[in-house]
């Protein structure tokens, strides 16, 4: 049987940094457990990275604890710890990981499952604060999984079942148990650095040492997604590896497979005013985007569609400025009373309805296209502007309208506004990917796969 590898547990791991022990076990203790790793008897960052790239290479590639013995014991390195302490090291942080990585589908799920069932293992080696959370039932996101979410403590075996709201009340929502995890354990692996992290830099804001500042402050921002193209990257390219590790082709239904494992698709459509063909296409494409980012899209405004043989896709979204104006839009729209918040798109089809709406999210959930200007900003810094209609051949380009060309596999990817952003990397990659177009999914995936993992990083974990 083969071994699949957890692919939140393993993006866990890699998020992770190491740190020598008395940073981690004195200014880090329980806020960061999520964001640092140590090992106690280890002076050295290098001893303790070692050992955490042995146990990584276990995580993602599945063994025991004497395989992770063994390799520790075959490293070129000597780490001089014995068998009792590497057995905590592995089971703390292969434990841990797998709470956060679970703790991430219990969210991905919470629409259809939004309750948490506590399970100790009720035996003679459980501990009685263990044994008083057991059954205790409480939603997804009551305040309580924050501080007693398992793991609870060293060697905890207790876990929780994840139950709809039917269920739920049939076994009967119970108050709070009294009972408190270990000491050090008051932490949820798997929401910090979101809300976990949150309460703990309330608790330690007097404490912290200065040079983690920066670093609580970001996790609290972050809410624990991707906030870099190599960490989007990074979880793309376990999924494309999980696919083809099982003998499957990547395709756009292998991808989906996985990502629906992993948080909610297709079950929220545009918000949309009106009917006619153009509409219908902005609602077929929107459910292959994330339930949440559509619905963020719902929250801020309409979209508004027409379709259009004749003309160029465009996307114009309504700011304050606009707000219950009469403006002139042009593509069929003609002259109306706008409200901010509002998109018009013009499209000639599901490729191009899948590229508009991009820029509809673009403009309405924060942080995302950051990702992808600081991708394009990094990979074009050597290159110099030129005119798409000399690049691409196509004088219907204007000689306003240039790009930086890297090594995208249009340079229409590469296309640069005014103000210097890269407004088209996004909206290109999701077309390419998401679009419906075989031959552009296969291009990517061929020619361009740090952009293809990096998309398809971000659908799965933004």
């Amino acid at each position: 049987m083969k071994v699949l590898p957890f692919l939140e547990a393993i993006a866990f791991a890699k998020k992770q940094k190491v740190v020598l022990p008395d940073e981690y076990y004195g200014e880090r203790i329980g806020l960061a457990r999520a964001q640092a790793r140590t090992i106690s008897g280890l002076a050295g960052v290098d001893q303790i990275q070692s050992v955490f790239d042995k146990l990584d290479a276990v995580l993602n590639d599945g063994g025991t604890f004497r395989d992770f013995q063994k390799s520790v014991a075959d490293g070129t390195l000597d780490v001089g710890l014995p068998k009792h302490r590497l057995e905590l090291v592995f089971r703390n942080n292969i434990q841990t990981a797998y709470a956060a990585g679970r703790w991430q589908q219990v969210q991905a799920n919470k629409e259809n499952r939004p309750y948490l069932q506590y399970v100790a293992i009720n035996d003679g080696r459980t501990r009685p604060s263990h044994a008083r959370m057991n059954g205790h039932i409480a939603a997804v996101d009551d305040p309580w999984w924050t501080t007693h979410a398992p793991l609870n403590g060293y060697r905890c075996r207790c876990s929780q079942v994840s139950l709809t709201e039917a269920q739920a009340k049939k076994k009967g929502i119970k108050p709070a148990s009294k009972a408190e995890p270990d000491q050090g354990w008051d932490y949820n692996p798997g929401e910090a650095p979101m809300q976990g992290l949150k309460q703990a830099a309330e608790h330690k804001k007097q404490t912290v040492h200065p040079k983690l500042a920066g670093v609580v402050d970001r996790a609290v921002a972050n809410d624990g997604r991707p906030t870099t193209p190599q960490e989007a990257k990074d979880i793309g390219a376990a999924i494309r590896a999980h696919i083809e590790s099982k003998g499957e082709s990547v395709t756009l239904d292998s991808i989906y497979q996985e990502l629906k494992a992993r948080r909610s698709f297709d079950k929220v459509l545009a918000n949309t005013s009106g009917g006619g063909k153009g509409v219908k296409s902005i609602k077929a494409v929107s459910v292959r985007y994330p339930d949440d980012w559509v619905k963020t899209s719902n929250d801020k405004g309409v979209t508004h569609a027409m379709y259009s043989g004749m003309l160029r896709g465009w996307h114009v979204i309504m700011t304050d400025k606009h707000d219950g104006k009469r403006v002139r839009l042009g593509g069929g729209f003609g002259i109306r009373t706008v409200k901010a918040g509002d998109s018009y798109i013009v499209t000639d089809g599901d490729k191009t309805s899948t590229h508009e709406f991009a820029h509809r999210l673009q403009s309405t959930i924060d942080g995302l296209d950051a990702i992808f200007q600081t991708e394009h900003r990094a990979r074009t810094s050597a290159d110099k502007l030129e005119r798409l209609r000399e690049l691409t051949g196509n004088k219907g380009y204007g000689n306003s309208e240039v790009a930086k060309k890297d090594h995208y596999v249009a340079p229409y990817f590469g296309r640069e506004y005014g103000n210097g952003d890269a407004k088209e990397v996004m909206t290109m990659a999701f077309q390419h990917v998401l679009g419906g177009n075989k031959s552009e999914f296969d291009t990517l995936l061929a020619k361009d796969k740090a952009l293809f993992d990096l998309t398809i990083g971000l659908l799965a974990a933004f």
